[in-house]
């Protein structure tokens, strides 16, 4: 969520949230819905309108989902609100048509627009990722035990719920993929980063994505190893540890007793 103040006091908000034609589908009538990044919840207080600021908020989120990989960024509002229409226009969003999105709450008809976007690293979400590039960047952190069995790798990604790549160019340069029912649970097994490409927050960003993709889950879930840095990571997206707590984690793996 991103924030604006004016003199020390909050004057407005907005946000962006991953939407999926699924999930719309589950709760009614779903026409024409889109599946990425939208823009929603542009709220400047009546005092600090006409200052550039609901302007400047829209700018700031177009410039975070580039930097999150997206290709296209999207936009949905009435079909009578010619202001807010008017200011997505000049800012390059082209009308797609009319929509409806059951959990986005608009009153009256509901106008989609899109913005193409040209992010230095395209996300794609899907499992269309091909082996090479795949055992490439497996090879490159050091996970032998899935690309001594690329068939097994294989397996494992088309048997995933979700997989979001990065990639520059041809190069695949990072993966997080989940195993889910898409209802209770879901269950985040691989995220990794080409450690060429490490320190730019592309972890965190494949991370955070996954965990939008699978908020109507009850459960979410990582399986770890002990070392502090990971454990940092995980809880700086919002996870807890469950140590302390009254829950178990158990497993059957190699290296277990």
């Amino acid at each position: 969520m991103w924030l604006a103040e004016l003199d020390g006091e909050l004057v407005g908000y907005a946000k962006v949230i991953w939407v999926e034609p699924r999930h719309q589908a589950r709760l009614g009538a779903s026409d024409g819905v889109r599946s990425g990044f939208h823009l929603m919840g542009v709220e400047v207080a009546r005092e600090a309108r006409r200052r550039g600021i609901g302007r400047a908020l829209t700018l700031a989120r177009i410039e975070w989902a580039e930097g999150q990989g997206a290709t296209e960024l999207f936009y949905v509002t009435r079909k009578d609100n010619h202001g807010s229409l008017a200011l997505h226009e000049e800012l390059g969003f082209e009308r797609v048509g009319e929509v409806q999105y059951p959990s986005i709450r608009i009153d009256g008809d509901q106008v989609l627009s899109r913005l193409e976007l040209r992010p230095e690293l395209p996300l794609r979400i899907g499992h269309d990722v091909g082996m090479e590039p795949l055992l490439q960047l497996y090879d490159s952190v050091g996970w032998s035990a899935y690309t001594v069995a690329p068939d097994t790798l294989g397996q494992a990604l088309a048997g995933s719920a979700w997989v979001a790549t990065r990639w520059d160019g041809a190069r695949l340069v990072a993966l997080a993929r989940v195993m889910s029912d898409d209802a209770t649970m879901a269950y985040l097994q691989d995220i990794l980063v080409d450690p060429a490409y490490q320190g730019r927050g592309l972890g965190r960003a494949m991370g955070r994505l996954a965990l939008d993709r699978f908020d109507h889950v009850r459960q979410f879930m990582v399986l770890t190893d002990d070392r502090p840095k990971q454990a940092a990571f995980y809880r700086s997206l919002g996870l807890v540890d469950i140590e302390g707590s009254p829950l178990r984690f158990f497993a059957r793996m190699p290296g277990l007793s």
